[in-house]
C-alpha cells in the first residue's frame, strides 16, 4: 500500500500535471494546461492500447482510463470531465460495452487492472 501512495504522489508531480483536465472532442481528447490553455491531445485513431484499473486512495477507489498512443500515455481518472465522454466513445470506436467499469468496480480495494484493447500488430507499451 505505501508502494501505490508513493506512486500516487510522483504521478501528481510529474511533468504530465501541466495537464489539469482532459477534455472530448469528436475525434479524440485534447488537454487543458494549468495556464487554461487548450492544446491538441490524441486522436482516437492514434490509440494502440487502453487499459483501466483502479487507483486506492485509502478512503475510496478511482477508476482510470489509460491511453497509449505512438507520442506517449495518457491516464483520465473518473473525476476528469471527459471520463464520462469516454463510454461512448470507447464503444463506438473500439467496441468496448460500458460493462467494462462496473467489472472493474467490483471489488473494493483491489487494482483490478485490464487491457480492453489492443490494436492488432502493435506490442504493448
Amino acid at each position: 500500500m505505501t508502494s501505490r501512495l508513493v506512486q500516487f504522489i510522483s504521478r501528481l508531480f510529474s511533468r504530465k500535471r501541466d495537464i489539469v483536465n482532459y477534455l472530448s472532442v469528436a475525434d479524440g481528447i485534447d488537454f487543458q494546461l494549468r495556464d487554461g490553455t487548450v492544446t491538441t491531445g490524441f486522436r482516437w485513431s492514434d490509440v494502440t492500447r487502453i487499459e483501466t484499473y483502479k487507483i486506492d486512495l485509502m478512503v475510496y477507489d478511482e477508476v482510470a482510463l489509460r491511453f497509449s498512443t505512438s507520442a506517449g500515455r495518457y491516464e483520465i481518472l473518473e473525476g476528469h470531465a471527459a471520463f464520462q465522454d469516454c463510454f461512448a466513445e470507447l464503444e463506438q470506436q473500439f467496441g468496448l460495452s460500458p460493462e467494462w467499469y462496473f467489472q472493474v468496480m467490483e471489488q473494493a480495494f483491489e487494482t483490478k487492472h485490464r487491457v480492453l484493447y489492443q490494436k492488432a500488430g502493435v506490442g504493448s507499451n
